[in-house]
């Protein structure tokens, strides 16, 4: 359809487009009802192969080596004459990831977090962090050395609109799939302070009740736990 309305508007400028394979001109009468053959054609076979790299994508998550781009704080590498995609860690990156663990198990909300990053990168680099950066991270389940597959979807091949997987495909969580970054009894103590609320700073009440019922974690402050 996109093809066949841009010959149409190049038409209307007077401007013919010549298909030297197929031998057609689009100023010519006949070559639309030709085109549309075509077109249908190649738009099936775009849905074929669209189809074909889901299979694949698929079939490869169910073997435990889904294909994805690696989160910050690793790099995919593989082995001569060995397909698998192995993930093995940046250490300057994941410096930078345990040392938002260690801030967060600490119960420093996520805009503190942020303000220290950013403070220390002056020194140490160049990376930009934002709150919306750091929470990304803290829930990436990557760190604790997992993978849950298929997070979103392209529902649309002609499209290519990416969205949130709510159920439109079947999930894969591949456990121990790579070395972690952050052990994970510390990774799942700090979703649940997320999921309680406890690290978005917003409600000052419930972080002052919080730290009442829970003084270790103002204790680690100065016990300095190990993240890895």
């Amino acid at each position: 359809m996109e093809c066949r309305e841009y010959l149409e508007r190049l038409k209307k400028h007077g401007v013919a487009v010549l298909f030297e394979k197929e031998g057609l001109n689009s100023m010519d009468p006949q070559t639309d009802m030709i085109l549309s053959i075509y077109s249908s054609m190649a738009q099936s076979e775009s849905c074929s192969h669209s189809e074909n790299i889901r299979w694949a994508k698929q079939r490869r998550a169910e073997l435990g080596d889904p294909i994805r781009v690696a989160c910050y704080g690793y790099r995919i590498q593989k082995k001569p004459g060995d397909s698998y995609r192995y993930w093995v860690i940046q250490e300057d990156e994941a410096e930078r990831v345990r040392f938002i663990f260690s801030l967060a198990y600490q119960g420093f909300t996520t805009r503190e977090i942020t303000q220290k990053l950013n403070e220390r990168e002056k020194a140490i680099g160049q990376e930009t962090w934002t709150p919306q950066r750091v929470t990304l991270a803290l829930a990436n389940e990557a760190y604790r050395g997992d993978i849950l597959t298929n997070k979103t979807v392209i529902l649309d091949y002609l499209t290519k609109k990416t969205v949130r997987n709510k159920g439109q495909v079947e999930q894969f969580y591949l456990e121990q799939h790579h070395d972690p970054i952050v052990k994970p009894e510390i990774f799942d103590t700090v979703q649940d302070y997320m999921k309680q609320g406890f690290l978005n700073g917003r409600n000052k009440q419930l972080r002052a009740a919080w730290f009442t019922e829970h003084p270790e974690v103002l204790l680690r402050r100065g016990g300095g736990e190990e993240m890895a």
